[in-house]
């Protein structure tokens, strides 16, 4: 699963990948003193979030996280209305 994080004070994205369900993972990264909001989550491999990376390599800021752009955010919203639904939900199961 390829995931797209934003993190509530510094915009920034987090653009990861995780083959384990994302419950787990977001325990992982709930260390964060900055509250993250899960902007997508969709199928795909490592190799397919290494190209996402390349793409948006002028974003980024450090490793994994990529400066917040309209070019970045139109990206994550060219995703069907359906599958963003799907992801709040899925949002909302992971913030217990």
């Amino acid at each position: 699963m390829i995931y797209f994080l934003q993190g509530k004070d510094t915009r920034r994205i987090k653009i990861g990948y995780t083959d384990k369900p994302i419950t787990k993972r977001w325990d992982q990264l709930d260390v964060s003193s900055e509250e993250l909001e899960l902007l997508l989550l969709i199928k795909g491999t490592q190799k397919e979030e290494n190209k996402i990376h390349r793409r948006f390599k002028h974003l980024r800021h450090k490793g994994e996280w990529f400066d917040e752009s309209k070019e970045l955010l139109d990206f994550i919203n060219s995703f069907s209305p359906d599958l963003l639904e799907e992801n709040q939900k899925c949002a909302k199961q992971i913030r217990i």
